[in-house]
């Protein structure tokens, strides 16, 4: 059974990474895209199944990644760059840093960001949809036409299908913003 990630996890495990950065005598850089973001900042699960996060530098992380597998018997993807293939057809990916340690600094993408991959991921079969409520709600967006400008923005390469369904799991994340927070309705009709 893969072992889930708590905030302490995390944040022991990042320490672990550090450590052997520390030993080899190298920096490095982590951003942090998925899951564990939801866990550290917006506390929105308890844990995540795996750590999800854009490495520099790649090579070096990978080892000392491999090294923490083995010593701690962990799954082999608990913290992957699976997401850099996703990542690079991203524009104006954006990240504010999170933690500095002596020998690692890790960042999180900001919730705009964040908000534009949930979008044009619009994987129905995860955590996503409750993932892009929250972030309405953290980003106060006020129309679904705001998130039609996000996936516009990231110029992300997407076919017309894959447009409309981005667009349609938009729509559908808006609605449960709206059903989930009536004093937003009210205001809005006050403003009317």
């Amino acid at each position: 059974m893969k072992k889930k990630f708590s905030k302490k996890d995390i944040i022991k495990y990042l320490g672990e990474v550090n450590k052997k950065l520390e030993q080899r005598g190298k920096f490095g850089e982590l951003v942090l895209c998925g899951g564990a973001v939801f866990t550290l900042i917006y506390e929105t699960r308890n844990s995540t199944r795996d750590i999800d996060a854009v490495f520099n530098p790649r090579e070096e992380l990978k080892e000392i990644i491999d090294e923490i597998t083995r010593e701690n018997n962990l799954d082999s993807q608990w913290l992957n760059d699976d997401v850099s293939m996703f990542t690079v057809e991203f524009k104006n990916l954006t990240s504010s840093e999170y933690l500095r340690l002596s020998h690692l600094t890790v960042g999180v993408l900001k919730a705009e960001t964040l908000l534009s991959m949930k979008l044009i991921s619009a994987r129905t079969d995860t955590y996503d949809l409750d993932d892009t409520v929250t972030l309405i709600k953290h980003l106060k967006i006020k129309k679904v036409e705001e998130l039609y400008a996000m996936i516009e923005r990231c110029e992300f390469p997407l076919h017309p299908t894959a447009l409309k369904i981005s667009e349609n799991f938009a729509k559908q994340a808006f609605d449960v913003y709206m059903k989930n927070n009536p004093e937003f309705l009210h205001g809005q009709e006050a403003n009317t």
